[in-house]
């Protein structure tokens, strides 16, 4: 139901000089012992009704209008509360966009070891969820070893960004030119390193995947 709008042009009743600032009624005799009054005093303005009609539909208009015991402010009450009749208040739709609002990190907030030369990044967060996507080629003469554990970075990642537990992510490694294509084990772990491990030496490598902060 649409909300009800109340008139609030209402006028009050402004006396003629005549009045000496007061009412002034005529009394007249019923013939049956009862008197009626009719007012007599001159006005400058007459005044706006106000009476049951006016009345209820105020009342109506503050029935069928939120309560404060309604609205839920605290977002994580929010998506916890299943009542009817329960109202989103600012902060809780406020922290819901934030949650929603996608943050796009640069190539300078990620750290990658200078003997890789980076062809392709994408970092970004929505919510607590990560998206990472990049792409490495190892410059020539750089010492690389089978089935060992590797960082792509010296330094762990924005803490925000850090995963509760380890993910495993999508990762391939190739020779020159992407050819030759061999998977490797690749995951972030809780410290924000991205870690990967091929069974033969490669010189490009591609890690793709997502996780959640909490």
């Amino acid at each position: 139901m649409a909300k009800q709008t109340l008139p609030t042009n209402f006028i009050d009743d402004i006396f003629a000089p005549s009045a000496n600032g007061k009412r002034k009624f005529t009394i007249t005799s019923n013939g049956d012992g009862t008197y009626s009054l009719e007012d007599a005093t001159d006005y400058t303005q007459t005044g706006s009704d106000f009476g049951a009609g006016q009345i209820n539909a105020t009342n109506q208009a503050v029935n069928e209008s939120c309560d404060k015991a309604n609205v839920i402010d605290d977002l994580d009450d929010l998506i916890a509360n299943q009542a009817d009749g329960m109202i989103a208040g600012a902060k809780a739709v406020a922290a819901l966009d934030a949650n929603l609002a996608e943050k796009v990190y640069s190539r300078t907030d990620l750290l990658i070891f200078d003997f890789y030369d980076v062809t392709d990044f994408d970092l970004r967060k929505r919510g607590n969820e990560v998206f990472f996507n990049v792409s490495l080629s190892m410059q020539p003469g750089t010492q690389f070893d089978p089935n060992t554990l590797y960082s792509i970075g010296p330094s762990p990642m924005l803490a925000e960004l850090r995963p509760k537990k380890v993910y495993f992510l999508n990762g391939y490694g190739c020779d020159s030119n992407w050819g030759n294509p061999i998977a490797i084990s690749t995951f972030v772990d809780t410290s924000g390193y991205v870690r990967y491990c091929a069974s033969t030496r490669k010189t490009y490598f591609k890690i793709s995947g997502h996780w959640f902060v909490d």
